[in-house]
């Protein structure tokens, strides 16, 4: 490769990027911005074998696989694994069941009770989904303008109790 050309420039050949370690993010372009981490890129586990007795709250995604008695309030997703339990009220923004959950739950976009999935308590959301399989014993509410903060005047809750 030259590094003149014929009208007498010269031309000094591009650096070569330095490669990126292997579980590094690489370095943003310079003058480019910055990429902010996601809100919901911060993920918390409860692993199988660990139990924890008191309040969960917080911002993150929360993922159980072990056993939680107590409250938990998030900001984010509960979601429950195959072998994970909880005992106590849960609310959240969407809480998925794989595992157990007894207690009251409130989400403010759904709750999405899986095959293996079993509850035990009263769930308002503005969307519920129960697969075939899924075990619940209580009331559910429906109401989307309340958890959207509308004025639910022109929208009745609709309400299933299972049994």
């Amino acid at each position: 490769m030259s590094i003149f050309r014929r009208d007498g420039s010269s031309q000094t050949p591009a650096p070569k990027p330095e490669p990126t370690p292997v579980g590094r993010p690489a370095a943003a372009a310079p003058g480019a911005p910055a990429r902010p981490q996601a809100a919901g890129a911060q993920k918390t586990l409860v692993a199988a074998g660990s139990k924890i007795e008191g309040r969960i709250s917080g911002s993150s995604q929360v993922l159980v696989e072990g056993i939680v008695e107590g409250e938990v309030n998030l900001e984010d997703e509960l979601i429950i694994g195959d072998k994970g339990r909880v005992v106590g009220d849960v609310s959240a923004r969407s809480v998925r069941i794989s595992g157990t959950l007894k207690g009251n739950v409130s989400a403010s976009e759904k709750v999405e009770l899986m095959p293996s999935g079993s509850i035990e308590g009263d769930v308002v959301a503005p969307r519920v989904a129960i697969a075939e399989g899924g075990f619940c014993k209580g009331k559910i509410e429906m109401n989307p303008g309340r958890a959207a903060g509308k004025s639910s005047s022109a929208q009745a809750p609709r309400s299933l109790s299972a049994g």
